[in-house]
C-alpha cells in the first residue's frame, strides 16, 4: 500500500472512529489531554499497520484493539495500580460520542477494586456494548475466557455488594 492510500485510509478511520476512541481512552483514564494524547498514538500505529489489515474483523474492532493495547502500555509505562479512575468520570464526556449511559455511582467503588482483567470485558460489554465474540477478538483471548470473565466481574459485583449489605444497583 503505497503512502498515499494509507493516508487516505488513516483519514477515513480517523472520521469514523476517532471520536469514540477518545471517549474511550478518556473514560478509562479519566484525564482528557491523556487521552487525546493516546489517541494519536492510537492513529499512529493503525497509521503504521495498515498494510498489515487483513479485514478478518471490521476495522473498528481492529482499531478498538489497538487502542486496548495502548491502553495497557500506557498503564504499564505509568505503573498505575487501578485500570480506572471512576471517580473523575467527567459528566459529559464530549467530543460529539454520545456515550452509553455510566453505571450508578454506586458500582464505582467496586469497579475500583475490580481486577484490571475483569474490568476490561465489563467496559466492553456493557458500555461500549460488543459481543463476547467481538471481545475475544479485540482482547485476543479465546470467547470462552470472555464469558467467564464476565460471570466472574458480575460475580465480584455481587459479592461486594453482599458484603457491604447493599443488595441492589
Amino acid at each position: 500500500m503505497d503512502d498515499y492510500k494509507k493516508k487516505e485510509k488513516l483519514e477515513e478511520f480517523m472520521n469514523l472512529y476517532s471520536k469514540k476512541i477518545f471517549n474511550f481512552l478518556n473514560y478509562a483514564i479519566g484525564n482528557k489531554e491523556e487521552a487525546k494524547d493516546l489517541v494519536q498514538d492510537v492513529f499512529f500505529k493503525v497509521y503504521k499497520s495498515l498494510p498489515k489489515f487483513r479485514g478478518d474483523s471490521s476495522p473498528y474492532t481492529w482499531i478498538y484493539k489497538i487502542a486496548i493495547n495502548t491502553l495497557r502500555n500506557y498503564i504499564k509505562k505509568k505503573k498505575a495500580k487501578k485500570f480506572f479512575s471512576l471517580e473523575k468520570i467527567p459528566e459529559e464526556i464530549g467530543m460529539g460520542y454520545d456515550p452509553p449511559s455510566r453505571p450508578p455511582s454506586i458500582l464505582y467503588d467496586a469497579f475500583k477494586e475490580m481486577p484490571q482483567d475483569l474490568k476490561e470485558v465489563i467496559l466492553l460489554y456493557y458500555y461500549e456494548e460488543y459481543g463476547t465474540r467481538e471481545i475475544s477478538e479485540i482482547l485476543d483471548i479465546p470467547e470462552g475466557t470472555v464469558k467467564s470473565r464476565l460471570y466472574r466481574a458480575r460475580e465480584f459485583i455481587k459479592n461486594y455488594f453482599e458484603k457491604r449489605g447493599t443488595y441492589g444497583v
